[in-house]
């Protein structure tokens, strides 16, 4: 009994079936995760009515909610960053999906690390303010520029070893889904 190796085609519609086509357990997960951010929304709509007093800040604490799930989440984007690099330099074959979903998870996570804060600024407007007046001395615009300079090489490092998967993609796409994989 031998097991022959699938054609690369093959191999391409097995692993491209749940990008392109999508069926009723996709749209339930979607509906599942929509009530959670509608949960989060009002979460924090309360969090702007009753300001940051709700999430502990009113209590003898040296760090706030937010603070504490930044430098968590920026901590778990360093620990993506390490594993990928090391799977890469190892130039093992079978590192591909791990390190994918390493830098994959380095990116999001960053970016929920900056979305923490900004809501401990209390009002994110005022995130136009570190911009145009920042100060060198001001911790919260290192940490801005930082963020910013990490999040690119990040972005980076993930999207050009992806450039030929999402060609791939595109190939086997149509209309306007065809269009979101030309980038």
């Amino acid at each position: 009994m031998t097991s022959r190796e699938p054609a690369p085609a093959e191999r391409h519609d097995v692993l491209l079936n749940p990008i392109l086509l999508t069926g009723k357990r996709f749209y339930i997960t979607v509906g599942v995760l929509m009530v959670f951010v509608i949960w989060g929304a009002y979460a924090y709509s309360l969090q702007w009515r009753y300001g940051l007093g709700v999430t502990g800040l009113n209590q003898p604490v040296s760090w706030g909610f937010y603070i504490t799930n930044f430098v968590f989440f920026i901590g778990i984007s360093h620990a993506g960053t390490l594993i990928s690099a090391i799977l890469r330099i190892s130039q093992a074959e079978w590192r591909r999906p791990i390190t994918r979903m390493a830098e994959v998870i380095t990116v999001m996570v960053l970016f929920i690390g900056a979305a923490n804060i900004l809501i401990d600024l209390g009002r994110p407007d005022r995130m136009l303010n570190i911009l145009w007046y920042g100060r060198y001395q001001s911790p919260l615009l290192w940490d801005v520029t930082s963020i910013n300079a990490y999040l690119t090489a990040s972005v980076l490092y993930l999207y050009i070893p992806m450039i030929p998967d999402i060609a791939i993609i595109r190939d086997r796409l149509r209309g306007v889904r065809r269009g979101i994989y030309r980038v």
